[in-house]
This record gives structure tokens, sequence and C-alpha cells, in this order.
């Protein structure tokens, strides 16, 4: 089940609850035709056809973009807790697609030259850092929102957090790359910091759903599984970039070995301020 379908659960019409409605709507339609657009260009690339694949790609982020409007319109055209929560599917959404993209973009980053290449890059910085800018913002949604909506925003900030060993192993092979141009691999460096440092500011969002009084008790032992499983792929992170560090070049190479430094930090941290797990309905400690 998608990001956006799980964070989708009925609340309260509000007013503007139309309003919001379009926008959230459009945000997963454009979601849904950047994620088929970016999949064609990379398809397009493997197989040689630089123009048809340039198209596609340019098309994705086009559509991304718009993605990126419709969420605006539908936080803008909320005016209450109720619509606030219909609208975060929106940025959901967007933020499901980024997630998606970056694997994608790291994997065609190698098979582009030239400017194609520098747009390949700085978009997957700028959907990396859109991404957990919005686990940032569907935290606060979720202090806030109607009961019946809490839990599946929940389960939305669980999923954004985690399974980022395969986007950072995608990453670290682009680094290595020789079609890959130094200054794209500074951006891309970049970016990865900025996935390895946002899951560490993840498992901080897990932390304040869990000890917030308005967060479901169903969605509880959920969310201490989620910061449980980012603490251990935290180390997993830095583990994949250490295999890799040696083959990158040096011009990123301390860079990157300072990112595996702070991981490794950072997971001890979360491993010794794990937050005591929710007690079980019956009364019982939680796993």
């Amino acid at each position: 089940m998608s990001v956006a379908a799980v964070a989708a659960l009925a609340v309260p019409a509000g007013a503007s609850a139309a309003d919001v409605q379009t926008g959230v709507d459009a945000a997963m339609s454009h979601t849904s035709k950047a994620d088929s657009a970016l999949t064609h260009a990379l398809s397009l690339f493997k197989g040689g056809d630089v123009t048809r694949g340039t198209s596609a790609f340019t098309s994705s982020r086009k559509e991304m973009g718009l993605a990126r409007s419709a969420a605006a319109q539908a936080r803008h055209a909320s005016t209450g807790a109720a619509d606030r929560a219909l609208a975060a599917d929106a940025e959901a959404a967007v933020a499901e697609q980024q997630d998606v993209n970056i694997v994608k973009l790291a994997k065609l980053l190698p098979r582009t030259h030239g400017a194609v290449q520098s747009k390949v890059a700085q978009a997957a910085l700028t959907d990396t850092k859109g991404r957990d800018k919005a686990i940032a913002v569907l935290t606060a949604v979720t202090l806030t929102a109607p009961p019946q909506a809490q839990t599946g925003l929940a389960h939305a900030v669980q999923a954004l957090s985690t399974d980022r060993s395969g986007e950072i192993t995608a990453d670290a092979k682009a680094l290595v790359s020789d079609a890959v141009t130094p200054e794209n691999k500074q951006v891309l460096a970049t970016a990865l910091k900025s996935d390895v440092n946002g899951q560490t500011t993840a498992a901080d969002k897990l932390k304040e759903l869990l000890s917030a009084s308005s967060t479901p008790d169903a969605a509880k032992p959920g969310l201490a599984k989620a910061y449980d499983a980012v603490t251990a792929e935290h180390g997993t992170l830095a583990d994949i970039l250490s295999r890799f560090s040696d083959r990158m070049p040096a011009s990123i190479r301390s860079y990157v070995t300072s990112v595996v430094t702070h991981a490794r930090t950072d997971a001890r941290t979360m491993h010794n301020d794990r937050p005591t797990p929710p007690s079980h309905p019956t009364g019982k400690p939680g796993s």
C-alpha cells in the first residue's frame, strides 16, 4: 500500500474540503505521471536513446513540480485540523514519489552526460531534501489531526523513515562511477549526506509521536518498531558507504567518511535514547 493510501483516512468534511480534495487528487495524478515518465527515461537511456530519454526525464520533473504545486494548493485551502489532515494526503503522495525517485535518479545519473547529468544530480538532491522535509510536516499534522486520521498519518511517517539501504547503495555506486563528473559527484554526495542526516531527524520525529499524548495507542507499537528499524538501518547505511568509500575520488572521500562516522555515532545515540516501548493493551509492556 502506498504512503498516501496509508495516510488517507476519513476525516470530517470542512467547508473547504472540496478544494482540498481537488489539490490532493491533482497531486496524486501528477506523481503517477512523474513516476511513469522517470521509469521510461531510465529505460530509454539504458537503450541509448538520449533524445527521448532526456524528454522523458524533463517531463518527469515537470510533473513533480506540478505535484508540489497541487500539494501547496491543498495545504493553502485547508482551514482546520480535519482539512489539514486531508491535505496531508497530497504531501504524502509527493513525498512517496520523491522516495521512489531517489533510487531511480541515482541509477540514471551515470547514463547521462553534460547538462542533463547536472539536472539529474540536482533532482536527486531536491527530492532527498523534499522527502525529509515532508516527514517533519506530516509529523506536525499528525499531532493535531482528528483521532481517526492520526494512525494513518503516523504510518506514513514510518514508511518514509525506513528502507533507505537501496537508495544509499545506488548513490554510492554512482559516486564510484567514472561516468559521473566530479562536480555532479559533489552534488550527489550532498544529497547522500542529507539522506543519512534526514533519517536521524526522522528518528526524532518518531520519538516525538511516541511521546505525544495525542498519538493513538494503536499507532504506538508500529512507531516503536519503526524507530528500532531506523536505528538498525542507520548503522547499515554507514557500513554500505564504508565499503564503497575507498573507491571514491579523493575530492569526496573525506566528505563521505565524515558522513559514515556521524552515522555510526548517531546510530549508537538512537539505540541509547530508545523511547520506552508502549504498553500492550493488556497492560503488559510492549516488545
